[in-house]
Order: C-alpha cells, then structure tokens, then sequence
C-alpha cells in the first residue's frame, strides 16, 4: 500500500513539472522577443551616448581652434573632423589615421554641419577695427580686436547689443548625424524621427531622410585672437529688437504616431484606402492600385555647373531609365530639378525649372511610353544636400566640386502593383 502511494504521488510529481515547463516555454516565447528588442535598445542608446560624448569634444576642439585661428571657419571645420578621428577607426600609425580622417571627412561633408552664431555680422558693425583691417590686409572684410579688452570701450552697442567681451566670444553649432546601425532599433528610430519632424530645419530634415539622428552640440570660448569676418550666422538687434517675449514652445508635430502592423514598424497597420487616402478598417478592404512611390537622384555629372543642357553621362542615366521603365509598368513621373546655392534665387529657380524641362523632354523623344503621366518642377537651391558653408575657404573650382551634389534631378514615380 506504501509503495502503490509513493508511485502515484511520484507520477503527480512528474506530470506537473512537465507542466510547469510548458507553462514556462509559452511565457518565454511572449517575453523573449521584448527583453531581446529592450537588450538592442539600451545597445543602440550605448553607442548614440559614446558618440555623443566624441561629438562633445570634437565640437570643444572645433571652437578651439577658431578661437586662435581669427574664427576662421575652415580651420574650425578641419579641427572638428580631426577629432572625430576615433570615431571613423582610430589607427596605431600615421596611415591608419590618414584613412580614418579621409573616412571622417566624405562623411562629414554631406551628414554634419559647422555654423558660427557669435560673433554675428551685427557684432562686426559695431566693432571693426579699421587699423586692424589694414594690418591683416583683408580687403573689406572686418576685423575685432582681442588685446587691451579691459582699456577699451565697455559700452552695450546698438546693433549687435554686445559689449566688447561678447564680441570676442566664439559660438559654434555644430550638427552631426549619428546613424543608428542595430538591427530592428534603427527602423524604429528612423520611423519616429520621420514622425516627429516638423520640417522647420531642412539640413535636420535631410539627415533625418537618410537615416540619420540629428545631434546638434553648442560650444562656447573666449576667442585668443583678433576676429576677421568670414561665414557666420546673423541675429540683429537686442533680443527681440529691444523686446523680451515668450517665445514659446518649440514646434510639435500634430499628427498621429505611426500604427505598426509588427515590433520594426515595417507594415502599416489598418492599411489606406487608395479611393479615400484613410485607413481601411473593413472587412473587404481593396489592394492599392499602385505601388509605394519610388525616388532616384540622378548623378550630378548630368549637367555642367550653371548649365541646363544635358552631358553625355546624363543622356546614358536617363537611357537607362528608360529601358526599366518599360519593364516596370512606370505610371507616374515626377521630374524635380534642383541646383547649388550659388548664384541669385531667381537665377536658380530658372536653371532648376531648365534642368527638370530637359529631362522630360529627352524621354519623351527618346522612347518614354506616353501612357505614362509626367509633371517636372524646378525648386532652385532648396533642400540642399551639401549646405554651402560646408565649402566655404575653398577656391572656386574646389568649391563647384564640393556643391556638385545638389546639382541634381530627382525622379519620382509609382507603377502598377
């Protein structure tokens, strides 16, 4: 009788920790995914906090340098990118680090931004040093002294509302775009940035397009020598003209958040109805007619600098697009011509609308199926993919070089599912 009751309660015993593992396999399977995806978060957030700190120091070394450099903004540039060295892999020897500053500076020059805030143009007016402009021998370009601050005039001028220390204080902002490189964590990042966006700064916009996680850093020092006027960005006048108001809060988004159909946001859940352009919630909801609009950023060796007529690598682009065309059932085309920043924004508006004509007009004579429904619009210098201060110092065919990115022809089109 003992034995028959130790086998039945060691049976019981058995069967409930098979059930107990079970149990516990069904919970992991729930769980697991959401540690997994909170694991590669706090990786991510890991990687953003150490370049932060990179960026940080880089931005210090940038304002360093064009505090002893007459706030010259080259020098501040090339400061900035030789300290993100470590960033772009470092190296034990002269070539290594020679590769990583070149990988740091073709990065740099589409993905970060170098702006100088102080001293402001205002700040110029009220403090050049004609003597000093002499001495430097730099034409019209103005220049503030640095030496004998405490002997000279401490008066609050009118137009920059700076005494004469203010104006010798040097502010940077730079802007850097982080890419985010885990797996699933990245697509949700890239998801909500494009989200939370309102559009007000286009080089923030661009970076957020790309994939990019815009990181702006303030740095501020006492400049170490005479300032001589070159690229900076201008605040007149005494806060407000005079006028302390509440600016506010910062802009926000309206709109709702994204809905996801899985964890990376990759499919949009309910999908839209193509007759109304709103979710679709009902039980019979149709398939959209077209697909998801597609983008190609033809090369900008498709035009000369402040031409409109198409070059040889631009008529061998488009010849290739129409050869897919045909294949891809193209219903749609948007044709979006763009230029650089220099020049007049009537002169580019022009040449943008010149550029996006010659396009549409080469295929449609050269074989583009007329069935397909084309608009080409000119946006002149907007939406820039290499900001012009990021070229400035350099002479003026390095400089045509440098801008040749936003020389460009956006096609846009959408075609049958």
């Amino acid at each position: 009788m003992t034995n028959r009751n130790h086998i039945s309660m060691t049976k019981e015993r058995s069967i409930f920790f098979c059930r107990q593992r079970g149990s516990a396999m069904i919970e992991f399977t729930i769980v697991g995914p959401i540690i997994s995806l909170i694991g590669l978060a706090i990786l991510q957030y890991g990687m953003l906090f150490f370049a932060k700190n990179q960026i940080n120091h880089a931005s210090f070394m940038a304002a360093r340098a064009g505090a002893m450099a007459h706030a010259d903004l080259t020098e501040i540039q090339e400061a900035y990118a030789r300290a993100l060295v470590p960033m772009y892999g470092g190296g034990q020897n002269t070539a290594d680090l020679a590769a990583s500053l070149a990988k740091a500076n073709l990065d740099l020059a589409t993905n970060s931004r170098v702006v100088i805030l102080n001293p402001t143009k205002e700040s110029f007016d009220d403090w050049n040093s004609p003597a000093l402009q002499t001495q430097y021998n730099k034409g019209s370009k103005r220049v503030i002294p640095n030496s004998n601050q405490a002997y000279a005039d401490q008066s609050i001028k009118p137009n920059s509302g700076q005494n004469i220390g203010d104006a010798n204080l040097i502010k940077v902002r730079i802007t850097y775009g982080f890419e985010p490189k885990i797996p699933l964590v990245a697509t949700i990042i890239k998801l909500y940035l494009k989200w939370l966006d309102t559009k007000d700064d286009a080089f923030h916009t661009q970076l957020i397009d790309a994939g990019r996680i815009p990181v702006v850093v303030d740095a501020t020092l006492q400049m170490q020598s005479d300032a001589i006027e070159g690229d900076t960005v201008s605040t007149p006048g005494i806060g407000n003209n005079g006028t302390p108001t509440d600016p506010g809060n910062p802009p926000v988004v309206s709109s709702p958040p994204p809905s996801c159909a899985t964890m990376g946001c990759t499919t949009k859940n309910p999908p839209v109805d193509p007759g109304t352009g709103t979710d679709c919630t009902g039980s019979n909801c149709p398939c959209p007619k077209t697909g998801v609009p597609v983008s190609s950023t033809m090369a900008d060796t498709m035009f000369d600098f402040d031409q409109s007529t198409l070059s040889s690598s631009g008529t061998a682009a488009l010849d290739t697009f129409i050869g897919s065309a045909t294949t891809a059932n193209i219903m749609t085309l948007s044709i979006d011509g763009y230029t650089d920043p220099v020049g007049t924004p009537s002169h580019n508006a022009t040449l943008s609308q010149s550029r996006a004509d010659a396009v549409r007009n080469y295929l449609v004579n050269h074989g583009l199926p007329s069935s397909i429904s084309i608009t080409a619009t000119g946006h002149g210098a907007s939406n820039l993919v290499v900001p012009l201060v990021n070229c400035s110092g350099m002479s003026d065919s390095d400089k045509n070089t440098c801008l040749a990115p936003n020389r460009r022809v956006v096609l846009t089109y959408t075609a049958k599912k």
